[in-house]
């Protein structure tokens, strides 16, 4: 199994066959199926905050230029129409930047 299909599927980076999440923002403690302990220490999850800024940024964007250069209203609205987009992508950019965050760090400290 390739490293983009397990991440978009939230399996374990070290067995591919366990799931990282129980349900859409509850996580496993450990691996199901190797025992993979998946916060390693208080405050683990901090790094994923950085990861979550820039796929918001990005998901933020992609609304925000197209709708800049082909709707022609003020720059806060566009700005406001493009937050309002963005608003249902904030669940699964909490989800992916925690899961690309464990990989990560599983491939910088295995």
């Amino acid at each position: 199994m390739s490293v983009a299909y397990a991440i978009v599927k939230g399996k374990c980076p070290r067995c591919g066959q366990g799931t990282i999440f129980q349900r859409f923002f509850v996580m496993h403690p450990q691996c199901p199926v190797c025992g993979l302990k998946f916060q390693r220490e208080p405050g683990y999850f901090l790094g994923a905050m950085y990861i979550s800024y820039f796929l918001s940024l990005v998901c933020l964007l992609a609304f925000f230029l197209p709708l800049h250069h082909f709707v022609h209203q003020p720059l806060s609205t566009v700005l406001g129409v493009s937050v309002l987009l963005y608003l249902p992508l904030a669940p699964f950019v909490f989800r992916y930047s925690r899961i690309v965050w464990i990989y990560i760090d599983r491939s910088i400290d295995p």
